[in-house]
């Protein structure tokens, strides 16, 4: 095999990975989008706080993230909205998921702001793949490695970007 047709088949592994990981936040209930456009989980939560804190604010409309968190050193873009995090602890310890995030924001903005985070944080930016709604940013560091899709969504007039993560 062909480093070129090695080079594809990973970026094919990669976007299914991202399929898959997508449908596991629509089947198991994830973060969605409601009629109000308020970010809302539809699992149960517990606490007055983690339900709070994923809604819009009834007096002001503002729309607050939705719960989890996001990688420490490998920033979101500023005044992004964080629409799901499904980053789960798995065998020995290792984290592996999804975050996704919604901006207003150019997409060509965007995706600057990841390459320049990239080296700021001390990410190897590995290949960066065209795709017909946006980028691909393939970067990893120590035992991780990320996958960021950058995408526009012109009728809904947002920037969606998808964090696919894995520790190893």
């Amino acid at each position: 095999m062909t480093s070129s047709n090695y080079k594809i088949l990973r970026i094919f592994y990669f976007v299914i990975m991202f399929l898959l990981l997508g449908a596991t936040i629509v089947v198991s209930g994830g973060c969605t989008r409601n009629s109000d456009s308020s970010a809302t989980d539809t699992k149960t939560k517990s606490s007055t706080e983690d339900k709070d804190s994923n809604e819009s604010d009834k007096k002001t409309g503002e729309v607050r993230d939705s719960p989890g968190q996001d990688l420490g050193d490998l920033r979101r873009y500023p005044d992004s909205l964080r629409i799901a995090d499904t980053i789960i602890e798995g065998e020995k310890g290792k984290k592996s998921g999804t975050l996704v995030y919604q901006t207003s924001a150019d997409i060509t903005k965007v995706i600057q702001f990841y390459i320049d985070e990239a080296e700021t944080e001390n990410w190897k930016l590995g290949s960066i793949v065209d795709t017909k709604v946006g980028q691909i940013l393939q970067m990893s560091k120590e035992n991780r490695r990320v996958s960021v899709s950058i995408s526009r969504r012109e009728k809904k007039e947002y920037t969606e970007v998808v964090y696919l993560y894995r520790e190893y």
